[in-house]
């Protein structure tokens, strides 16, 4: 776990990258953190260090640092009660996903 090699058989693995994990021994590539999560962790094996970005702020796939977390486009009203994560296209149809507070 928290590494992975490309190569059947190999005996030496990879140490998975920032913002990326992997819960399996034997495994051939890494997961990354999902949009409205960051993590600078490497050879992580659990998507919990995955860190949600701050109310109100967004990311995208792999973002490694807090300061990735960019401020929610104005029309999603990041400021009302959301007991959910909204979900939406925005900036060339990079997905990313709006945390609520």
């Amino acid at each position: 776990p928290g590494s992975y090699s490309s190569v059947e058989g190999a005996t030496v693995c990879t140490k998975c990258d920032a913002s990326k994990y992997s819960l399996d021994y034997g495994a051939i590539a890494c997961s990354q953190c999902i949009a409205g999560t960051y993590s600078s962790a490497v050879g992580e094996t659990t998507a919990t260090t995955c860190t949600r970005c701050r109310p109100g702020t967004v990311s995208t796939v792999g973002a490694i640092w807090e300061t990735d977390c960019k401020d929610c486009p104005y029309d999603l009203h990041p400021g009302s009660d959301y007991s959910y994560q909204f979900s939406f296209l925005f900036n060339d149809c990079d997905a990313w996903v709006c945390n609520s507070g």
